[in-house]
């Protein structure tokens, strides 16, 4: 039985207990429940913890209008959250093994591009990491937007959800939810097919004919339709929060090459405007 205290509380006389009929959450067909193990109270709820006739728990919850809590079973709850659990650490495993690949590849392979200047001609110089940002940053906005839309998600919320994937120590942020992995996925592979088409047709994209910039391959002619693949490919890497890392490797390398120049051997250059 459930009884509801009603009146003032500043006026005693007037405050009585009225027995009320409270709505319970629904149960699973042909489900027997046998007896309560333990009851809680909280936020016009009460949930009860139920064990059925073949000993399985189950959490119903009841309240004064119908409950905004489903019944739980409380193993598939535990199976749930036990599976999640091992998708993020294989997540965060798979982060860390492709990292230490690259890692180790660049220091293997490219060494010298880390190191080593290029000597370029009279007429033109390696673009500034600002001016490549800038430029990357006005070709993916409307990506973003049309993303945005596409999923259904308010672009403020969506980018905040991206820092907390990328940025955040905390395990439950970093790994995204469906909604997010989906916007970001729509924006990153639109935003790398239209770089490479624009690359493979131009050699520039809308940010980079904007910026002055351009792409060549690192004697500064003109790159192949394969190194351009590579370079544009390895977005997809990239523009993964939990790799935005590498874009550290644009100041420090000694080219300002991201990691898609770095393997595919390109460079981004500026005109030098003659003295």
């Amino acid at each position: 039985r459930v009884y509801r205290l009603l009146g003032s509380p500043d006026e005693p006389v007037t405050r009585v207990w009225r027995p009320v009929r409270l709505h319970a959450s629904a149960l699973p067909p042909g489900l027997r429940l046998t007896d309560v193990r333990a009851a809680v109270g909280f936020n016009q709820h009460i949930g009860l913890l139920w064990r059925s006739a073949d000993g399985h728990p189950y959490l119903q919850f009841f309240a004064l209008a119908e409950p905004t809590e489903k019944t739980i079973a409380i193993e598939e709850l535990w199976n749930r959250q036990t599976s999640e659990l091992r998708s993020r650490t294989a997540w965060q495993a798979l982060t860390i093994a492709v990292m230490l690949i690259v890692l180790i590849g660049l220091f293997v392979f490219r060494r010298d591009a880390l190191t080593r200047v290029l000597v370029l001609p009279a007429d033109v110089a390696l673009a500034s990491t600002a001016r490549r940002l800038l430029a990357f940053g006005i070709d993916l906005l409307p990506f973003v937007m049309a993303a945005a839309r596409v999923a259904d998600m308010d672009v403020r919320t969506a980018l905040l959800g991206l820092l907390r994937w990328g940025l955040s120590p905390d395990v439950e942020a970093a790994y995204p939810s469906p909604e997010l992995l989906r916007f970001w996925l729509l924006a990153a592979v639109g935003h790398t097919a239209y770089c490479l088409i624009m690359e493979l047709l131009t050699r520039r994209t809308v940010g980079k004919v904007l910026l002055g910039l351009s792409v060549c391959d690192e004697d500064a002619r003109p790159p192949s339709a394969l190194a351009l693949l590579g370079r544009n490919l390895t977005r997809l890497i990239e523009l993964l929060p939990q790799f935005w890392v590498f874009v550290l490797i644009v100041p420090f390398s000694r080219n300002r090459q991201r990691l898609g120049d770095l393997l595919a051997r390109t460079i981004v250059v500026r005109r030098r405007r003659p003295r």
